[in-house]
Formats: structure tokens, sequence, C-alpha cells
């Protein structure tokens, strides 16, 4: 099975709002961010919480 092959067949962490915000992954204001967005009772992958950020940063203001 190759590398690519094995990746793809395992499924994605998820972790919760307090464990993406104590990971060391994420900036200070990226912290503000996934605190200010992510529901709390909810999971989320690391893509998923990229994505949020990015969304909520490309928002347009009014």
């Amino acid at each position: 099975m190759k590398k690519s092959d094995r990746k793809a067949s395992r499924p994605e962490q998820s972790f919760s709002k307090s464990q993406l915000l104590a990971a060391s992954r994420y900036s200070t204001s990226e912290k503000d961010v996934l605190a200010a967005v992510l529901n709390g009772e909810a999971t989320y992958s690391h893509e998923q919480a990229a994505k949020q950020i990015s969304v909520y940063l490309t928002k347009e203001v009014m």
C-alpha cells in the first residue's frame, strides 16, 4: 500500500474548541478568531478550523 493510500484511508482527527485553542499550531490572533467562531459543543479538524479562520478574515466589513 502506498503512503498516499494509507493517508487517504485514515479519518481526520477531530478536536474540541478548547483543544484547538491550546494548540501551538495557531497564532494568538488565530486563537482569538477561533474562540469567537467555534461552537463549544462541536468538534473540528485542523482543516475545518483553518477554513473558519479564513472565512472570518475574508468577511466583508460593513
